[in-house]
């Protein structure tokens, strides 16, 4: 039988794949299938055939499994966030476990039998980063959500389920302050190389978080700013991912508490930097010298950047990397 695109079958799910897709065989052709659990009969339409595998989407579901559970999520189905509301918790754990598993078994000639998975207590509002889009819904209203799974529209949530809720009112106090403050009404979207930026007007802002601090630039010119919490002297890190004068810098601190907070102000001056020209670790950490020879920071070999560098406490460091043009760099604590 040749699998075709657009046309339906009947098909009995026979195990969870990795990301807890439902996985089929019509004449031994695998076929992916979102939203099945094993054990489960369904019908579905085949939406994608390649030479390997297929993908398919439920029409209906005639045999539920006694694991399948209502759904708590009125975004599910169309958020990109998670793919297992609709099992039973306890099955997840196992769904888990057969997945390290089945990973285990491919590699090692010695069979290992991998332990039940340890399950939270309350497996609600546990997330503890967040990462939220921002954009404009057909009302002309800034809206601030998640991703419809596989596209760049954003659906808006008002309660998620697994995200912490302080993230939630930090995410929305954030744009709200963003937009107030500099009087910005306009779309945010996401650039090829995930980088945020406003789609009609100039003005470029940036974030970073760590800890108990959320910090934010904004410019007429690109910007890029990042803060860390400063916990140790990563040495290895340093060694392999700095240049050879930075590292040089930082073993010249006299203590280690010298040492932990040079290796933070290159690192922070680093990822803003690359946050300012908007492309991330695709540059590699040690293909350009953070320098401090004169007593402030500065980029070897570009000098179109202005370094702005500060510890917020005894513990935090943050760094701001601005275009040169920027004549006046303004600091505001803003109470949350």
């Amino acid at each position: 039988m040749s699998i075709q695109k657009n046309q339906e079958y009947i098909v009995d799910i026979i195990d969870n794949g990795f990301e807890g897709e439902g996985i089929a065989k019509i004449d031994n052709f695998t076929i992916f299938i979102p939203e099945t659990i094993k054990g489960e009969k369904v019908r579905v339409l085949i939406v994608k055939v390649l030479s390997s595998h297929g993908f398919g989407k439920v029409i209906e579901i005639l045999e539920k499994s006694q694991a399948r559970q209502d759904v708590d999520c009125n975004t599910y189905k169309r958020c990109g966030g998670c793919n297992l509301r609709h099992v039973k918790y306890e099955e997840t754990l196992k769904m888990k476990q057969n997945a390290v598993q089945s990973l285990v078994n491919k590699t090692l000639k010695n069979k290992l039998q991998i332990k039940e998975t340890v399950g939270m207590e309350n497996p609600l509002h546990y997330r503890n980063k967040a990462q939220y889009p921002i954009g404009i819904n057909k009302k002309g209203e800034p809206v601030i959500g998640v991703f419809a799974n596989r596209t760049h529209e954003v659906i808006p949530i008002d309660n998620c389920l697994i995200q912490n809720k302080k993230s939630e009112e930090i995410a929305k106090f954030i744009i709200e302050f963003i937009k107030e403050k500099y009087n910005i009404n306009d779309e945010i979207v996401i650039d090829k190389f995930g980088k945020p930026h406003f789609l009609r007007t100039k003005d470029s802002f940036n974030i970073s978080h760590s800890g108990n601090y959320v910090v934010i630039a904004v410019s007429r010119f690109n910007i890029g700013i990042d803060i860390q919490r400063m916990e140790k002297n990563n040495q290895l890190v340093a060694e392999r991912n700095f240049h050879q004068n930075e590292c040089t810098y930082i073993n010249e601190g006299e203590d280690e508490n010298v040492k932990t907070q040079r290796f933070y102000e290159v690192w922070t001056v680093k990822e803003a930097y690359l946050k300012n020209v908007g492309i991330g670790l695709r540059k590699p950490l040690n293909s350009f010298e953070v320098n401090f020879a004169e007593g402030k920071a500065k980029i070897m070999d570009n000098p179109g950047y202005e370094i702005l560098q500060m510890k917020l406490d005894e513990r935090y460091i943050m760094s701001v990397c601005a275009d040169i043009r920027d004549k006046e760099l303004n600091i505001e604590e803003v109470a949350f």
